[in-house]
This record gives C-alpha cells, structure tokens and sequence, in this order.
C-alpha cells in the first residue's frame, strides 16, 4: 500500500474514461486491444499521452470488462511535479471511488444503480449496471440538475431504467438542497451515504489495490505492444467485425 504523501488522486474531470468489454481474458491480448483503442481515441502522438486500465471482471463468457483511462502526459508530470521528487503514482479518483462502493456494499448484482459523488465544486455520475460500471461524467456542482442536452443526472434518470440512486458526499457539504431536488428528478429509491472515511479506504480494509496509476509509465519502447502482438489483436478484431457483419447481411 502507498503512503499517503507518496501518491496523488486525479480527479475524473482530467481524463477521457472509457468502459469497454472485450473479446479475451488474456492480459496480453486485452493490453494489445487497449493499445488499438487508444491510437483510434488520439490525435496527438502516443508518446504524449499515457494510460492506465483496470479489469472490473467477467461478465460474459470469454470477455473482460474493462475501465480505461487516458489523459496528456505533460498533464500527470506537472500536477506530479507540483508535489515534489516523492509522489510515486497518480491514481484515478474513479477508480478509488467505485472501490469504495464496492467494499462498502452499496452497489449490488441485481440492479442498475446511478452513483452520485458530490464534491467541492464537482460532482462525478457514475451509472453500474449489476456491478458493471458503464458510464462516467464529471461535471461541476451547480450544474449537476440543469435540464436539456449534455446533461447527465437528467439523461441518467429519464433514460435508464434505475433501481436506485446513491448520492455520497463528506459531511461538511450541506446536502440539504440535494435531497429537496433528487425527489422531483427520479422515481427510484434515494440513498444518502456520508463519506466519514477516505475514499481509500476501502482499499486498506478489503485488500483492493488501485490498477490505475497514470505516472507509472515505462518509456514508448519497453510498454508498446510488440508488432507480432498488435497483428494478433488487429486479426482478432477484424475477424470479430467480418463475423458480426456476415451475421447482419444473413
């Protein structure tokens, strides 16, 4: 486990995060199959950006569920920089939250839940479907019930199907107007968690490491996916996509 003053956590706001399941439940070949979804997410050169992933887990046969995040380079150095020589891993607070929610038992294999975090300023919506986290926005606190498009709590709860809703938040934010507004927006059960622990907490008590960090980076060289590896993952995928397309055209 890292020490407190050796690590920093990024906020969602700074990546682009991605739920994807895929083909394999082979590392290499998820790694090589991540390695083709980001060179398709990126206009800049690979050098610049870095990445970092975690295996959520099996949910269908033969594939992975896997959360992908993104972000600059130059990003995570200078936040990391800003701290000194002794932070040793950027963790994603994404990540640390749905830990969090897991080890605190509050999600479940029997429902679609839409998690709140609500913060200083920001809050983060995180939808889990039966465990699965599918989809992920952060976006700032008074705008958290704003109407029309490109607003997530409002597409959240009128176009899923939710079991429940979670709102988690530390005690010093006055929740107040929240609970007021949460009853006019969704019809599913409203539960209010207080975070009185830190967001890591979950992993000292459960044994849950972090998967993401995005300043532990090897050089271009040693972490890209060998050229013997990514033909392998490309046949792989193309083989995928002729399949579905004969699949459709008969």
């Amino acid at each position: 486990m890292l020490e407190r003053e050796k690590f920093l956590i990024l906020p969602r706001r700074f990546v682009s995060l991605s739920f994807l399941e895929l083909p394999s439940v082979n590392d290499g070949e998820i790694r090589g199959m991540l390695e083709c979804q980001v060179a398709g997410m990126i206009l800049c050169q690979r050098q610049d950006i870095v990445m970092g992933y975690r295996h959520v887990g099996f949910f269908r046969k033969g594939y992975s569920h896997v959360m992908l995040a993104v972000a600059t380079r130059n990003l995570v150095e200078e936040i990391a920089g800003g701290r000194g020589e002794g932070v040793k891993a950027v963790l994603l607070e994404t990540e640390l939250w749905y830990l969090y929610l897991v080890t605190r038992r509050l999600l479940s294999p029997d429902k679609k839940i839409l998690a709140i975090d609500v913060n200083d300023g920001q809050a983060e919506l995180l939808i889990i479907d039966r465990m699965r986290p599918i989809f992920s926005m952060s976006l700032r606190r008074e705008d958290l019930f704003l109407k029309g498009p490109g607003y997530s709590f409002d597409m959240a709860a009128e176009r899923n199907n939710l079991d429940e809703v979670i709102i988690t938040y530390r005690g010093e934010i006055d929740m107040a107007g929240f609970r007021a507004v949460l009853k006019d927006y969704s019809g599913a059960p409203l539960n209010f968690h207080e975070r009185r622990e830190d967001i890591l907490s979950g992993e000292k008590r459960s044994g849950f490491e972090p998967a993401i960090n995005l300043l532990k980076q090897d050089t271009v060289e040693e972490e890209a996916v060998s050229r013997k590896d990514l033909l392998v993952t490309f046949i792989l995928l193309s083989g995928i996509a002729l399949i579905s397309t004969a699949i459709f055209i008969f």
